[in-house]
């Protein structure tokens, strides 16, 4: 048929689990476009899986429990955290060329599994990064939990032609997002709800961070070869309390650390020369933003929009234009010319 293959749960079969003893084989033929959740868990008797290049989506645990060892995913483009939990019988998994994001833990549990990826690929960068052993290109041997990975990746993804998003596991309630790569972020134009029906709106990383872990973020970090922050990109880091920002970066998107409300002290790289509108809106904590003389762009005036005790802030520049800019919708807030 056509279309998306629906989420299905532990307690609603999918239509085909009375004959789960019988079933050897599975074939997802093509125009089928997602694999939902559970979608074949606990085919216990099934051995192979074919899925068309057609489908570009899969779910949590869509083949848990069965006896599958290899599947090759020729079309898809997003693989959801725990897609393959509870696969307990899977050696080999196949990533393509296609792929664009990886939401997390692909694998859950005590497991062994070689993941193969293109070279230069999305795919090979997210298990070079998120594997315990890389073993040359295009070949990764997966070993779970991260044996040897200091900093456990949470969720992965693109943020850009050439540049990752990445959330790590320090402790339970310690997790540092890191951005990191080479050239321009994207330019999301939207951060709080996805909606699939506006194929015209770029999501930044928080549309698909559980708003539980985003609350666990302690520190933000964009690494060196990154040149500029999208917008929204650190929406909600409502915990983080450290932000290293890298010289190189030329421009802090619109709204970047909106509602970062525990940073006290950002400074902005001596090579930007654009601060996006709102950028540091409902930044309530912050106390020292440092700006270069290279800005030569501050967008609209609501640069600390929602902070209502901006006598507070203290702007740290001998930046003439950033001065009269700022003051002129801020007038109370402290400057030290340095």
């Amino acid at each position: 048929g056509t279309g998306a293959l629906p989420n299905y749960s532990k307690s609603s079969t999918a239509p085909w689990t009375s004959s789960f003893k019988s079933i050897k084989k599975i074939v997802v033929e093509d125009g089928i476009t997602a694999l939902g959740t559970w979608a074949f868990t606990n085919l216990s008797k099934a051995t192979e899986i074919e899925v068309a290049e057609s489908v570009k989506y899969v779910d949590a645990r869509f083949i848990g429990g069965t006896a599958i060892t290899e599947i090759e995913l020729p079309g898809v483009e997003v693989i959801n955290e725990n897609a393959f939990a509870a696969a307990a019988s899977l050696t080999t998994v196949y990533l393509p060329e296609s792929l664009k994001d990886v939401r997390g833990r692909m694998f859950y549990g005590d497991v062994t599994v070689t993941v193969k990826a293109p070279d230069e690929s999305y795919a090979e960068k997210y298990v070079e990064l998120y594997a315990t052993k890389y073993s040359g290109h295009g070949t990764i041997s997966f070993e779970s939990d991260g044996t040897t990975a200091a900093q456990p990746v949470l969720y992965f993804g693109a943020a850009g032609d050439n540049v990752f998003y990445a959330v790590y596991k320090i402790t339970s309630a310690n997790y540092t997002f890191e951005i990191s790569g080479a050239g321009a972020m994207r330019k999301y134009n939207n951060y709080e709800t996805k909606n699939e029906g506006r194929e015209d709106m770029t999501f930044g990383p928080m549309a698909y961070i559980p708003n539980t872990d985003v609350k666990n973020v302690n520190s933000i970090k964009v690494c060196e070869g990154v040149t500029t922050i999208g917008n929204y990109v650190f929406f909600n880091c409502v915990k983080a309390t450290n932000v290293t920002l890298h010289d190189g970066i030329t421009m802090v998107g619109m709204g970047a650390f909106k509602n970062c409300s525990r940073l006290v002290t950002i400074r902005v790289p001596e090579s930007t020369t654009l601060i996006g509108k709102s950028a540091f809106e409902n930044c309530v904590a912050l106390r020292h933003l440092y700006i270069p003389d290279g800005v030569t762009e501050i967008v609209g005036n609501l640069l600390f929009k929602k902070i209502t005790n901006t006598s507070a802030i203290t702007i740290h520049t001998t930046n003439e234009y950033a001065i009269q800019t700022i003051t002129a919708r801020y007038p109370d807030v402290v400057i030290v010319s340095e």
